[in-house]
């Protein structure tokens, strides 16, 4: 949770690559936290990194059907859906 909370704070500063390496550290201790795999998706939108957004989303909604046998969130679609539109 705190991880997460970090995250957003260095969203909020503008600082958007620690947020790209802080979440995907997040996502190497907890692929299936799908907190980290938003903060990543959110941080490459604001770098202007669409491809690397999109394919962070593929390997999210993969990760979670392998792991969890579920579909990512209604957020996460919505976050993929702004990302592929832009």
């Amino acid at each position: 949770r705190a991880a997460g909370a970090l995250g957003a704070a260095l969203e909020q500063l503008g600082a958007f690559e620690a947020a790209v390496e802080l979440n995907r550290h997040g996502i190497e201790l907890d692929a299936h936290a799908e907190i980290f795999h938003r903060g990543l998706l959110r941080a490459y939108l604001a770098l202007g990194h669409k491809a690397e957004a999109l394919e962070a989303y593929r390997r999210c909604r993969e990760l979670l059907l392998a792991g969890l046998g579920v579909e990512p969130s209604r957020e996460m679609r919505e976050l993929h859906a702004r990302i592929r539109d832009s």
